[in-house]
């Protein structure tokens, strides 16, 4: 499975994580294995099979540090398949539970709480969400800071406050290198064309599917390709 996941063969990679899980009888370790298996599903592009991989991994009763990246994972992938709503909510109540041990890990969900705050109608809430994300990367990676950027800027541009807001997106531009996450990726490349910067959002996201179609990473492909057909448009 880990061969095929190294060669971009993430369904196959799936059902062979699944497979290992299912004869492995630590606890611990299975639920670490079903986890991989819903992180390669996803990738392949199987939303229903990712999140079944989840819900077997969080029945196992994982402890906290695999149920918070399960919990991540279930948020992520209902945000890009499922209700935008429900997929705000479960990300920021993840967050409330993991501040206080992991500061870092609950700025990415925060962060990754704000596109689904956005389509769920409500920019307010996705400014203070995104706010609250910036505050607790400052003790983060320059990752977690870049992705609380990244979404705070987006939010600021959505809620009126474009100045602002295409302040931070220019600024998280300047260090797009280091926004290795493809899905990140795909959220600057939206950030860009809200804040028109027409060119440098194109690079973005081609660089961006470009990489996604040789990796094999499919679930990538849909939100980055329409963020690009806005910027041809």
């Amino acid at each position: 499975a880990l061969t095929a996941r190294d060669q971009g063969a993430f369904a196959a990679a799936a059902r062979g994580l699944e497979q290992a899980a299912r004869l492995t009888p630590d606890q611990e370790a299975r639920s670490r294995r079903l986890l991989e298996a819903a992180r390669a599903a996803h990738l392949a592009g199987h939303v229903n099979a990712a999140l079944g991989h989840v819900d077997a991994a969080l029945r196992a009763d994982p402890a906290d540090p695999v149920r918070h990246e399960a919990e991540h994972l279930r948020g992520l992938v209902i945000a890009r398949s499922g209700s935008a709503a429900v997929a705000r909510d479960r990300l920021v109540a993840v967050a409330e539970r993991v501040e206080r041990d992991n500061q870092g890990l609950a700025a990415e969900m925060l962060a990754d709480a704000v596109l689904p705050a956005l389509r769920a109608g409500s920019p307010a809430e996705a400014v203070r969400i995104a706010r609250r994300a910036a505050r607790l990367a400052q003790d983060g990676s320059g990752h977690t800071e870049l992705s609380a950027k990244i979404a705070l800027g987006t939010a600021l541009i959505f809620a009126g406050e474009y100045p602002e807001g295409v302040a931070l997106v220019d600024a998280a531009a300047e260090h797009a290198e280091l926004v290795t996450d493809r899905q990140q990726r795909a959220y600057l490349g939206a950030g860009l064309v809200l804040a028109g910067r027409h060119g440098s959002a194109r690079n973005v996201l081609t660089e961006l599917l470009n990489d996604a179609r040789a990796a094999g990473a499919l679930s990538v492909l849909p939100y980055a390709l329409i963020r690009l057909a806005d910027v041809e448009l």
